[in-house]
């Protein structure tokens, strides 16, 4: 009996490990062929807005445990010191973050904000949309990533696993109990 427990724990628990492995993938709002990351130059003087979608395929997680987006902005060399972004609404709602001032023509990340609560449950297919908003001066818009760590879909080998487990010491119970 106690062998046959030991069998059944020990299946669950193989079973449960390989389904809550987190995962990360990670998205752009501009890309190449593929889908790879390709960055543009789109220069935002203030007061101008850009929308920008980015579109993500929630059926690979079972659940998340973060999502955050991150803008990529660049100076684009002119106006001086003052030069501001920021993110006007994500989802319609503005997002309250700080503008950011944009500093350097190389490209660097901006924000980090946490959409895990606007990204839509498993089997949705609609684009996470955001505007993008300078505040003063101008700077370059180059990309926008939206990066996913989630919990993945079970496979179907897991659950068959688990079931088999939890077949096998339903028959030694039944078994020991004839």
């Amino acid at each position: 009996m106690r062998k046959n427990l030991g069998a059944l724990f020990l299946t669950a628990a193989v079973a449960h490990a390989g389904a809550a492995a987190a995962d990360t993938i990670v998205y752009y709002a501009e890309t190449g062929s593929g889908g790879a990351r390709q960055d543009v130059d789109v220069t935002l003087v203030s007061p101008s807005t850009r929308n920008i979608s980015i579109a993500y395929d929630s059926s690979l997680w079972a659940s998340i445990n973060s999502a955050t987006l991150t803008m990529l902005l660049g100076d684009d060399g002119g106006d001086g010191p003052n030069e501001s972004a920021d993110v006007a609404a994500i989802e319609g709602v503005d997002p309250m973050v700080n503008p950011e001032q944009v500093v350097g023509a190389a490209t660097k990340d901006y924000w980090a904000i946490d959409v895990s609560d606007k990204l839509l449950p498993p089997n949705h297919l609609t684009p996470l949309m955001f505007t993008l908003q300078a505040v003063s001066g101008d700077f370059d818009y180059r990309n926008a990533v939206l990066t996913v760590d989630f919990t993945p879909v079970p496979e179907p080998a897991t659950t068959a696993l688990l079931g088999s487990g939890l077949l096998v010491a339903g028959l030694a119970l039944r078994r020991r109990a004839s």
